[in-house]
């Protein structure tokens, strides 16, 4: 709204000051009364989950009309989660144990076994490291 000056006063304008994301229509943060020419006064900047409050939308320097002046935002990025390397190997070939499966595993979950391994002459019995809370690294060998 414009405000009439009285003779000789300089004209005012309203800057409205919004959050840029509420619900249905955007919440007003701060309403001022600024004399044409003059800067409105920004308001502490506002602050949203899982967002970087990154700025106003308009200057609000030089106030010559009614101005709505809206805040903009950045979406923060999901943090990652930590991921392990599980490595399942047979546990009886020349050499290095053959390996039957590699899995990336996030910190904490479990690990999939693959399908329990053959050999002939001798019966599997399992596996002889847990995998079901996994925070490094593994490697699991079958006996």
């Amino acid at each position: 709204m414009k405000i009439v000056p009285d003779e000789g006063q300089p004209e005012k304008y309203t800057v409205t000051f919004k959050d840029g994301y509420s619900e249905g229509d955007e919440a007003i943060i701060d309403v001022q009364e600024v004399e044409e020419g003059q800067s409105a006064v920004a308001p502490d900047d506002p602050t949203r989950d899982g967002y970087t409050f990154m700025g106003w939308d308009t200057d609000f320097s030089n106030v010559t009309a009614n101005l709505t002046v809206t805040a903009t935002w950045e979406k923060n990025e999901e943090p990652q989660p930590e991921k392990y390397t599980v490595t399942f190997k047979d546990g009886y070939s020349d050499g290095d144990a053959a390996v039957l499966k590699t899995e990336e595993v996030e910190k904490g979950k479990a690990a999939t076994a693959p399908a329990d391994p053959t050999r002939d002459g001798y019966t599997f019995k399992g596996w002889d490291t847990d995998f079901s809370n996994v925070t490094a690294n593994l490697t699991v060998t079958a006996t």
